[in-house]
């Protein structure tokens, strides 16, 4: 009986002092996650604009769509976390894969090689390609750049430099010199002409 009450003494004495201990800690651990430099075309349209004056240059409304707000122009949407540059190039006539300029084109002007790749009409015409820095916004900036031989883009693939971080839409417009070609007759043929712009962007 002598054991049994010291035991039970014991054992109180030890649920006492355990009453004496914190069983409580804190600790902060931080989470980290890691973001790496950004660039990339995000998304991009294709542009049509139509009703084209075949016996005019790319001076004329109709055969250009510079000073037009987004409807109508190629666009290209560009992500980035860094400054970066913007390089542009496209198909000339007298390149190594293209035609010499038709007799009568204007001196000094690298022309656009727009081109009709139907079966039945595989000609083409001239013209010249400009940037637009904001094509949801018409300016007068627009039309003094629209002036075939004076693009305010730079010539084919040559570079826009030190564009600022962010979410932006550029466009590219078509000026179009239709009466600069090689068709039948001199006479721009009926149909679609197209020329890929190769837009490359890199940070500066």
């Amino acid at each position: 009986m002598k054991f049994l009450t010291s035991a039970a003494t014991g054992f109180v004495l030890l649920a006492t002092g355990a009453t004496a201990q914190s069983l409580t800690d804190t600790e902060t651990v931080t989470l980290n996650a890691t973001v790496g430099e950004y660039l990339a075309i995000t998304d991009h349209t294709d542009s049509i604009i139509g009703d084209l004056d075949i016996s005019a240059g790319s001076e004329v409304a109709a055969n250009n769509n510079v000073s037009a707000t987004e409807n109508g122009k190629a666009t290209f949407e560009v992500t980035a976390n860094v400054a970066y540059n913007i390089a542009l190039n496209w198909k000339t006539w007298g390149a190594t894969d293209t035609p010499a300029l038709p007799a009568g084109a204007p001196a000094g002007v690298v022309q656009a090689y727009y081109y009709n790749a139907a079966t039945d009409v595989q000609c083409a015409f001239g013209g010249t390609v400009s940037f637009d820095p904001d094509p949801f916004t018409a300016s007068a900036d627009d039309v003094q750049r629209g002036v075939n031989g004076a693009p305010f883009s730079p010539t084919p693939g040559g570079s826009l430099t030190a564009f600022p971080r962010g979410i932006a839409t550029y466009g590219l417009n078509t000026e179009a010199a239709p009466n600069i070609t090689d068709c039948d007759d001199g006479v721009a043929a009926p149909g679609i002409y197209s020329l890929d712009v190769e837009v490359t962007v890199s940070k500066s």
